[in-house]
Formats: C-alpha cells, structure tokens, sequence
C-alpha cells in the first residue's frame, strides 16, 4: 500500500524531499480512532513530520454522511471559507501528502446524534535520520500499548 501512496504523491513528496521517491523512507503507523459525540478539530495542517495522511472512514451505513472531514483552500480568510467536504461513507476516506502551507482540513462538531466516529488513520512518518528511525518505531509500540504517537 505504500508504494501506491508513493507512487499517487509521487511529485509532491519529490518537490517536498529534493530526492527522488525510491530515496524517501517513510514508516506506517496505523491507529483505530473512535471520535466521541462533541468532537471537532478546527482548520489545520498536519505536522512536518508526517509525510502522507490516510483516513479510512468507518461508518455501518449512510446515517453519519454529513460529519467527514473538509478540506480547505487556506487556514484563513476567504480561502478557509472555500471547502470541499468529504461524505463519511462506509469504503470511503481519503489521502494527501503533507506539504507546508498546503492541506488545510478540520472536522465540524460532531452532536449525539451523530454517534460515535469510528475511522482508521493511516499515516506515514518521515523517517530519514536514526532519531526519527527509532522515534516511529517507538510510536508504534506506543500505540499497540494504548498511548498513541504524539507527532
């Protein structure tokens, strides 16, 4: 699966690294997320030291459509105010390339009647000096054991 993120992003992780894609190291870790009713994450762009952002939604039906994430134009301004907003969909979700100043999403208030928010994150660390070697690999063992990666 990471080489056919590679290969998607393939331009926007080249002009991001300087290097070619066969020379950026990047390390999955996966994490089941279950976002509570009240949930909400204002408009941000995900830290540098992720390279790719992948999000599974995982709804049982249709009944929970209107609480994906939105994606905006910029952080500020007329540009936060231009959206696209994903349909949380069962087989649906979606994937970008962090890239500074780019990327722009957030997740509106979700209520009680929305339920309980149940996705799989995806997301690929940059791992291109020893420090962020053994950083990602005790992230992941932080994560098995309950604690979860903290950037």
């Amino acid at each position: 699966m990471q080489d056919a993120f590679k290969l998607k992003f393939k331009r926007s992780l080249e002009t991001r690294f300087g290097r070619s894609i066969e020379q950026i190291d990047l390390y999955p870790i996966p994490i089941l997320v279950c976002d509570l009713p009240g949930y909400q994450i204002g408009i941000h762009a995900d830290v540098m030291a992720k390279a790719i952002t992948v999000q599974f939604y995982l709804p049982k039906d249709a009944s929970q459509r209107h609480i994906g994430t939105v994606f905006h134009y910029g952080r500020t301004g007329p540009e936060a105010e231009r959206t696209i907003a994903m349909d949380f969909m069962p087989a649906s979700g979606y994937a970008f390339a962090v890239m500074e100043r780019e990327s722009w999403h957030s997740a509106r208030r979700t209520t009680e009647a929305d339920g309980e928010r149940w996705t799989l994150m995806l997301t690929y660390y940059v791992q291109d000096t020893p420090k962020a070697w053994f950083k990602r690999r005790w992230d992941r063992f932080r994560t098995f054991f309950g604690f979860g990666p903290k950037g």
